[in-house]
């Protein structure tokens, strides 16, 4: 390791493409990451962006290195006092990628999701998940901007789909395989009908071996997930909170529906009153 280096930029800057990518797709990718990791620049980061976006690359070479793209926008939402613009395009970039389907593990599902539902209560990203009731009811600032609330709920869902699939939407038809509600692509993804993004749509029940099912349905993560719950209504505007726009709240009950619907079971069935309770007044 070079002296001085911190090791999280020691780790991007890697010579060695990870474990099923291809080298050409890992030497053309990897310098935009170093760049993005070690600048932490909104250039840098957009650049990382658009390099995701524009096709050049094939999604099964990306999705092996799927934490190795992540990492630098990862990273970047742990530093203190980062700028919104630049928390928006790291969100971005950990949708974009998510949106290739990788096999995302349990421990990165649990982290994600907690870091999402931090951002949107306005708590400090690096903070634990809350485990008291005085911390999972926390109300959603008003400093926590339409802008950071959308590009967080949109990289919520993405994560979500990836972890255990997307929940049909209400009044699809499942014997259709929904066929309806996407559109074939040349890349073989279609049209996310909860984000509005390119992705591969599932309609079948979530796999009780996904991570986004296993993680959700744990005992233990039962705090965050209620956590997770409170934060949605409130950015549904439910129970009397602060209104956001239209497209948060719209994202913020979509997020609700597919984490109840990817956990299911005991798992939802103690916040079901509550939540009914708060979309009724």
């Amino acid at each position: 390791m070079t002296r001085g280096r911190p090791v999280a930029v020691e780790a991007v800057s890697a010579r060695m493409a990870p474990p099923g990518s291809t080298d050409a797709t890992f030497a053309r990718i990897r310098p935009l990451c170093v760049a993005a990791m070690e600048q932490r620049s909104l250039d840098a980061m957009r650049a990382l962006s658009e390099a995701l976006a524009s096709g050049e690359f094939e999604a099964a070479n990306l999705r092996p290195m799927y934490l190795y793209l992540i990492f630098p926008a990862s990273n970047l939402l742990m530093f203190p006092g980062v700028d919104t613009h630049r928390r928006e395009l790291a969100l971005r970039i950990i949708q974009q990628v998510l949106e290739l389907r990788p096999d995302v593990d349990g421990k990165f599902f649990a982290e994600l999701f907690t870091r999402c539902v931090l951002l949107c209560s306005g708590l400090d990203v690096g903070a634990k998940a809350p485990g008291n009731k005085a911390a999972a009811s926390a109300a959603v600032p008003a400093d926590v901007s339409d802008e950071l609330a959308e590009a967080t709920l949109r990289c919520l869902l993405a994560l979500l789909a990836a972890g255990g699939g997307v929940a049909p939407e209400a009044g699809e038809d499942n014997e259709n395989n929904g066929s309806s509600a996407s559109a074939s692509t040349s890349t073989g993804t279609s049209t996310d009908a909860s984000t509005g993004t390119s992705s591969r749509v599932r309609h079948s029940s979530p796999a009780p071996s996904a991570p986004g099912p296993v993680v959700l349905a744990g005992k233990n993560f039962r705090p965050a997930f209620g956590h997770g719950v409170s934060v949605m209504l409130a950015l549904a505007g439910a129970a009397g909170r602060q209104q956001r726009s239209r497209e948060v709240r719209v994202l913020a009950l979509r997020a609700l529906r597919h984490m109840c619907w990817c956990a299911q079971g005991d798992a939802v069935a103690p916040f079901l009153p509550g939540i009914a309770s708060a979309l009724s007044r």
